[in-house]
């Protein structure tokens, strides 16, 4: 038991305390396993580091000590990809911070986090919900209906469209969904669409077919 309870403890260790920058020598993980009232010397930190290295995990090992070297992202790409959260106009700031909070765990305690980006998301309710109406739709492979903007006015009836989503794309910093109408191929900038719906009638367009039956490339 107290084997296992130390090998456990290392694994913490490492994942909590080392990384490419900031490797730990086996005096020091000895030291941090001895705070938590877990006995352990440099001969049983190797033998635990070689343990786990042929379980998969990736300890590696320099002048300077062991890191833990398999996490889901490096330190840089954790920061580009918080940097991207607070940009991203459709993600608002209550789900920014929670998703900024869940990458920083993946890292050590020394990673340091970008420093927030302030963004105005209250102007962006409509997109977001738009997108994540949109893109259940693709997921679904169901049809959608909107209010085209040239349609607006103010009488108490809209017309609404009915179309066959393939795809939403980004690009010039605009959101535009790639969708099959009456037959054919047309590109609709999302801020062109309003009160979109999604239907239970399923998609119907070629393209979708074509997706759904292509043969898996081995």
């Amino acid at each position: 038991m107290a084997a296992r309870e130390r090998f456990i403890a290392l694994i913490q260790a490492l994942d909590e305390y080392t990384d490419e920058e900031h490797p730990l020598s086996a005096n020091k993980l000895c030291a941090i396993l001895a705070q938590h009232g877990i006995a352990a010397n440099r001969r049983s930190v190797y033998a635990d580091v070689a343990a786990l290295n042929r379980m998969g995990r990736k300890i590696e090992s320099t002048t300077r000590g062991y890191y833990a070297n398999d996490r889901p992202f490096t330190a840089e790409d954790a920061r580009l990809i918080m940097l991207a959260l607070d940009c991203a106009p459709f993600i608002d700031e209550a789900t920014a911070q929670r998703l900024r909070q869940g990458i920083a765990k993946t890292q050590s305690v020394n990673f340091e986090s970008p420093a927030w980006i302030e963004h105005t998301y209250g102007a962006q309710d409509r997109l977001r919900s738009a997108i994540e109406t949109v893109t259940r739709a693709i997921d679904a492979k169901k049809q959608l209906s909107y209010v085209p903007a040239a349609c607006l006015d103010d009488t108490d009836i809209w017309p609404r469209e009915k179309i066959e989503p393939i795809c939403l794309i980004y690009a010039g910093g605009e959101f535009v969904l790639r969708a099959a109408v009456n037959g054919d191929i047309d590109y609709i900038p999302l801020n062109a669409m309003f009160d979109i719906k999604l239907e239970r009638r399923s998609v119907k367009h070629p393209s979708a077919r074509r997706k759904a039956n292509a043969p898996h490339k081995s």
